[in-house]
């Protein structure tokens, strides 16, 4: 059993999202720092959830490492410059992959498109056992509630079975849960498969 020390936070960017989203990733932030845990995240400045993130993780003295993609650098999003560590890749994908690498368990927040590729792109490799890795959805106001109902008609027709959709947590309301049901000791399991492709 390995105790988790880095926790990767995936989570929206946009500036226009209501503020209620931006206190969920307020919160978690000072939670991470409060157990004492390192966070990774996508490397966002100061806009959206991820600023929101950073900014309260830098604020309450706590580590946090950037992964940033080069080809969207200052095109979409500018990286926060007060990092504990900032990491620049290639590509979004590169990003994942570094991400995946270097966590030992993952939070979903609410996001978009890019927020439901990272958290799909982790229970696929757990389904398939590259991964034995903790997996939070964070489901504050309901916001995930049409993706587990469509994760759920996957498992009325046979797409998936229930324990594939076991591989995730679901937290309604309560963060504080996350640190404290016993999730965040376990075998981390970094598989070769993604270790070779960091180090290569």
């Amino acid at each position: 059993m390995t105790k988790i020390k880095k926790i990767c936070v995936f989570c929206g960017a946009r500036a226009s999202v209501e503020q209620k989203y931006k206190d969920i990733a307020t919160e978690l932030g000072q939670l991470l720092v409060k157990y004492n845990k390192e966070t990774i995240y996508g490397g966002s400045g100061l806009a959206g959830m991820m600023g929101s993130l950073s900014e309260s993780i830098i604020s309450a003295g706590g580590k946090i490492t950037g992964i940033f993609p080069k080809n969207i650098l200052n095109q979409f999003d500018a990286l926060n410059t007060h990092l504990s560590k900032a990491i620049i890749v290639e590509s979004l994908t590169e990003r994942k992959v570094m991400m995946i690498y270097k966590s030992d368990a993952f939070i979903v927040l609410p996001g978009g498109f890019g927020t439901i590729d990272e958290f799909f792109e982790v229970l696929a490799l757990k389904q398939i056992k590259v991964h034995k890795k903790p997996i939070f959805l964070v489901n504050r106001y309901g916001f995930w509630d049409p993706m587990i109902e469509m994760m759920n008609k996957l498992k009325d027709l046979e797409f998936c079975t229930q324990e594939h959709n076991q591989l995730y947590k679901i937290i309604d309301d309560n963060l504080d849960y996350i640190f404290n049901d016993g999730w965040c000791s376990t075998n981390t399991n970094n598989v070769r498969a993604i270790s070779y492709i960091c180090n290569n």
